[in-house]
């Protein structure tokens, strides 16, 4: 498909999605609720975020070192924030793949490495935020559910969560599973992940020897974005539990489970609308107004589209914009 009717259908997909929200919710409370929040605390949260991006990017050039390839943390960092841009509009934040092209672009690291550095460490995130999502999930489920019905519920919800780290986990370890899994590999969208899984069993071993960096960045991503979520949280006045640490808790956990509709494999601009209805549906739940829950998780997308505009001078140089024809050059 061409990548402008790409793009078009993009826009039309999530402009459909957007158009469902609002017509069942109070346009001028959210408009209210949008521009009623306080303004020192978001630039709070976007420097937050901007230290999220500083870890990855570090863990980034710790990876490449580590494989002896040369590479600044500028030009790193760059690189990332080109990768997040472009993941920012594109289906599945598939466009962060291209942060793999602008490295091999500005240096002599040859594509697999870098491609190696960006999406193995990936995966370890994703175990920790199934983990933390099922949790979450087991939470939601009851809060709705009766008393007498909680244990049971619990109880299924650990079984289940366990199941698919155990499947996860076979994947990455077990060849000939992943093998039976490369129909993946014809499906848009989704054969990214299947190549993420393939990635990670080809460079295991780097994983493994640099687990420390991996495993530390990742829980420090993790909390940052917990904290930047709760700032935004505290800026529209939002608090679930009225406690802070409760908060801070609860938004580690939201972020975690909203990450997987951002992937969510539609076309749409990163999930556009699906993982900003599902945020407002959770907070409604805690009692939060559908239209501030909305407005909420649109600010938050705000603040990282803003920061991940530091990125738009690495895409500036590319002549060729046809981003996701770009990516599609990294299964080739």
């Amino acid at each position: 498909m061409d990548s402008k009717l790409r793009f078009i259908i993009n826009i039309i997909f999530t402009i459909v999605i957007l158009g469902i929200i609002f017509y069942f919710i109070d346009l001028e409370m959210l408009v209210s609720s949008m521009l009623s929040i306080d303004l020192g605390l978001f630039v709070l949260a976007m420097f937050v975020y901007l230290l999220l991006n500083f870890v990855l990017a570090y863990r980034i050039k710790g990876l490449l070192n580590y494989l002896k390839q040369e590479i600044s943390f500028k030009q790193t960092f760059m690189a990332h924030m080109t990768g997040m841009l472009a993941s920012d509009f594109t289906p599945a934040r598939s466009g962060y793949f291209l942060s793999a092209i602008i490295i091999t672009n500005n240096t002599k690291i040859k594509l697999d490495k870098a491609l190696m550095s960006i999406v193995g460490p990936q995966m370890i995130e994703l175990i920790w935020k199934v983990l933390v999502s099922g949790v979450m999930f087991i939470f939601l489920i009851n809060l709705l559910a009766p008393s007498d019905n909680q244990l049971i519920i619990t109880v299924i919800g650990f079984v289940l969560v366990v199941i698919g780290l155990s499947f996860i986990l076979l994947l990455l370890m077990n060849e000939k599973l992943l093998n039976k899994f490369n129909f993946c590999e014809k499906i848009p969208l989704i054969n990214f992940g299947y190549k993420i899984f393939c990635g990670m069993q080809k460079n295991g071993y780097v994983l493994l020897s640099q687990w420390k960096l991996i495993v530390s960045t990742a829980l420090v991503a993790w909390v940052l974005k917990g904290v930047e979520w709760f700032i935004i949280a505290q800026a529209m006045g939002i608090s679930p539990y009225g406690n802070p640490v409760q908060d801070l808790l609860f938004f580690m956990g939201l972020h975690s489970l909203i990450t997987f509709f951002h992937f969510f494999p539609a076309p749409t601009f990163a999930g556009t609308g699906v993982a900003e209805g599902v945020a407002a549906g959770i907070l409604l739940l805690l009692g939060v107004p559908i239209e501030i829950g909305i407005s909420f998780a649109f600010i938050s997308r705000l603040d990282s589209i803003i920061i991940d505009f530091i990125g738009i001078s690495e895409i500036l140089k590319i002549k060729d914009l046809n981003v996701l024809d770009k990516i599609k050059q990294i299964g080739n």
